[in-house]
């Protein structure tokens, strides 16, 4: 047999003899760990060197024990409970989401829409408030980004921060009874 000719193998050989030694490892699933050896043998995944110390069978041999190896180590992962709530985790977030859901989104959507609605009137009185909603609404949040859009001083920007925050939790307060009481 030529350097890492393969053609010429007595295959049944290979296989009884790396059978053999298998049985001295484990009596289960010898054929089947011998094939995986010789498979990824074949696929190039696992290339014998006819010069080095191993005999193919005993190549054979390793190459399938580091494949149920692998294989025993992804079951051991598959049944981890830190691994099985990441998979539920990424599959949770992968599906769209079911009508109801859709529905749900909507709805609470509109509720938000209809809040904040009943804040900007609620705040047409106070031309300072209504700017600061006005510039979380286009996402100016930080209270000295808000000074400088509104050209306003840090003081009187803090004391409308604080009238909007005041108005926008009766509003939450308000929507939370009227919810109970329905």
């Amino acid at each position: 047999m030529t350097s890492g000719d393969l053609s010429t193998v007595d295959w049944a050989r290979v296989f009884a003899e790396a059978v053999e030694i298998v049985l001295r490892y484990t009596k289960y699933d010898v054929e089947d760990l011998v094939e995986d050896g010789m498979e990824r043998l074949l696929a190039g995944e696992a290339p014998w060197d006819p010069s080095s110390e191993p005999s193919l069978a005993e190549h054979v041999v390793q190459v399938g024990l580091s494949v149920r190896r692998n294989r025993m180590r992804t079951e051991r992962r598959r049944h981890n409970p830190k691994v099985v709530s990441k998979m539920t985790q990424m599959v949770e977030d992968a599906r769209p989401p079911t009508p109801e859901e859709d529905a749900a989104d909507a709805e609470e959507r509109h509720r938000k829409r209809l809040l904040l609605e009943e804040l900007l009137e609620d705040l047409a009185d106070d031309p300072e408030a209504h700017s600061i909603v006005l510039l979380e609404i286009d996402g100016v949040h930080g209270a000295l980004e808000q000074a400088e859009h509104a050209a306003a001083d840090m003081e009187t920007v803090r004391r409308a921060r604080r009238r909007v925050a005041r108005r926008v939790q009766a509003l939450i307060e308000r929507a939370e009874q009227d919810e109970a009481a329905s």
